[in-house]
């Protein structure tokens, strides 16, 4: 497959990428579980200009699957079959405040679906080698937009995990819940799925 990265730019520790490329965030990310990972045709900007904060937004019109040579429109993973938008747009930033602690806040549109914001936190305690602790907590708001093309939709998801690690071995403990009348949504041929349990 070509046309991975068509054009970059960078700007001391800000890169800005058009045409098909790999994006990362909480609700539009790539799928590595085959030879060939999905990626997605249009514009994204990557910044970290200073030590604890990163900045990314992206807007994209396709998604290349990972299973196909050719560009998709986007749809939903449980909305209604058939159903195509044509323009995903997210943007968002990442804050460590603290060596243990980091946390992220983002917000999506997807035309004619649904805005999705979420907001995640990292925290590590003590020493893997001995005994560590990983708390990770994520939170999605979804509410419908535009022509509502999959319904009415206003619901809370969130999952909770604490992961108990000792050298190679970890337990993990973790809660998870949809609160309102609808599915949890995210777009077909994406990872944007932070939650415990996915």
């Amino acid at each position: 497959t070509l046309g991975l990265a068509n054009v970059k730019a960078r700007i001391a520790n800000t890169t800005l990428g058009v045409g098909r490329q790999n994006f990362s965030s909480p609700t539009i990310d790539v799928i590595g579980n085959r030879a060939l990972p999905s990626s997605f045709q249009g514009v994204a900007l990557h910044s970290e200009e200073f030590n604890n904060l990163s900045f990314d937004a992206g807007s994209f019109d396709r998604v290349s699957p990972r299973t196909e040579q050719g560009l998709k429109k986007f749809r939903s993973e449980y909305g209604a079959t058939g159903v195509e938008t044509d323009r995903a747009s997210v943007a968002g930033l990442n804050y460590q405040p603290f060596q243990s602690l980091k946390t992220s806040l983002y917000a999506t549109h997807v035309e004619d679906f649904w805005n999705q914001y979420y907001f995640g936190a990292v925290h590590d305690l003590g020493d893997n080698a001995v005994l560590g602790l990983n708390t990770n907590f994520n939170y999605y708001k979804t509410l419908d937009t535009g022509s509502k093309a999959m319904g009415e939709i206003n619901n809370d998801t969130f999952s909770l995990a604490f992961g108990l690690t000792h050298q190679a071995h970890t337990v993990t403990l973790s809660y998870q819940q949809v609160i309102g009348d609808e599915y949890f949504d995210y777009l077909h041929e994406t990872n944007g799925i932070y939650l415990a349990n996915s």
